[in-house]
């Protein structure tokens, strides 16, 4: 029984299927009637004729028109073009009346935005096109394509593999700068010789690009990665926005670069240069200011930087006092046990003109080197004979003791001699 009750459903089933597909076919059948009979036009074409450039906004317009009218809604399939970004930014038709060989038809035009990549001849394929129309007795619904056809692309100006390149219409630029300290709040700037900056502190940099009939996939990045010497560079994922208004395709990019500054000292921003090209065929130059830095140290910020060169100067000040304090402490010690040496003593007395202290020391050191108590004129040679001979007759002559001396560099000579 359940045997027999699940093959009436199977029959019952293809039975709807067979009916279905037949249905579908006949209503496939006279749609293509009606087109052969100009009832229904379908069509696709470029929207604008003339030069086209590499990434200029491309509009395919799918004609659909029928002399009855559509009893459902129209749906364009996707398409896809080899080397350009395909896409369907309305969601809705332009419909309108046309007349065309005596007929009166209503129209729908829809829109499919090309965006090609490089130079070339480029193929735009069949598009299919589900439709439902009115006929004399009945709804008929199926699809329909259109014919496929070919456009071409031209590198019309000479774009550099550096140069930032874009093309579309009412281009406009901004940039906004700001200075995020490490303790406050950040503060929008236009022009850095009024800022007081210091290391740790942050600077940002806003490049906004609009660019109508464009697409912000197409939209160059401004800022460059290229590192800022004194900062470290972080770049945040660029903020990218289509839309449109009254039939306007609209594209915006924002791009965010962040710098810390890690060293004091000056730098630059670089400008940033962009070249557009229009829809009139005209090319257009921009450049966005650069913005030059100056950056002084904070007391901590200094000792961060330079903290292993105070440390070896601060020990080898440290170091030098310790020395000091150690030959302060020897030479008393020496100086209490009378264990100076005599070259030195000598020094210090030559210095203070304390001729006593001279003559005394240079007997003593007759005595230490050559074992003598006395310093004889015929022991030296030269003109040390002559000042031994001076010193002893005005040493024993005069009754003034202190009236004994020598000039300067005559002790220096006898010193040397003895």
């Amino acid at each position: 029984m359940r045997t027999a009750y699940k093959q009436v459903v199977v029959f019952f089933v293809c039975f709807l299927g067979i009916i279905n597909a037949s249905w579908a076919s006949n209503q496939q059948e006279r749609l293509r009637q009606l087109e052969q009979q100009g009832n229904v036009i379908i069509q696709a074409s470029l929207a604008k004729a003339g030069p086209l450039v590499p990434n200029q906004q491309v509009i395919v317009n799918v004609e659909v028109m029928t002399d009855t009218w559509f009893t459902k809604g129209t749906r364009v399939h996707r398409f896809d073009v080899h080397n350009a970004l395909v896409m369907q930014r309305s969601s809705f038709a332009t419909n309108s009346i046309e007349r065309l060989n005596g007929r009166k038809y209503s129209k729908q035009v829809w829109e499919m935005v090309l965006y090609p990549l490089e130079e070339g001849r480029y193929f735009v394929p069949s598009i299919v096109v589900d439709l439902a129309v009115r006929d004399d007795k009945s709804n008929v619904t199926g699809q329909l394509v259109t014919e496929p056809f070919e456009f071409d692309v031209e590198a019309t100006f000479s774009a550099q593999d550096e140069a930032r390149w874009v093309v579309g219409d009412n281009l406009n630029v901004n940039q906004v700068w700001h200075h995020v300290p490490t303790n406050g709040s950040p503060q929008q700037f236009d022009d850095a010789a009024d800022m007081e900056f210091h290391i740790g502190d942050a600077i940002e940099r806003t490049v906004t690009l609009y660019l109508d009939n464009s697409t912000s996939s197409l939209l160059p990045r401004m800022i460059s990665d290229e590192p800022i010497k004194h900062t470290i560079t972080y770049t945040e994922p660029p903020e990218l926005k289509d839309s449109q208004n009254r039939g306007v395709y609209s594209a915006k990019r924002v791009d965010k670069s962040v710098y810390v500054i890690e060293e004091a000292g000056d730098f630059t921003m670089p400008e940033i240069s962009l070249n557009q090209w229009d829809s009139s065929g005209h090319a257009h130059h921009y450049r966005i200011a650069s913005a030059s830095f100056s950056v002084s140290h904070t007391p901590l910020s200094y000792i961060r930087t330079h903290w292993l060169t105070l440390s070896l100067s601060l020990l080898s000040f440290a170091g030098a006092c310790l020395f000091i304090l150690w030959v302060k402490n020897r030479y008393q010690q020496l100086s209490t046990n009378h264990a100076l040496p005599i070259w030195w003593l000598f020094i210090l007395a030559w210095l203070q003109k304390d001729q006593l202290e001279l003559e005394r020391l240079l007997y003593l050191k007759a005595l230490l080197k050559r074992q003598l108590s006395l310093i004889s004129s015929h022991d030296l040679e030269g003109d040390t004979q002559a000042l031994v001979f001076r010193l002893q007759e005005r040493r024993y002559k005069e009754s003034d003791l202190e009236s004994v001396g020598l000039l300067r560099w005559e002790w220096v000579k006898l010193w040397r001699s003895v």
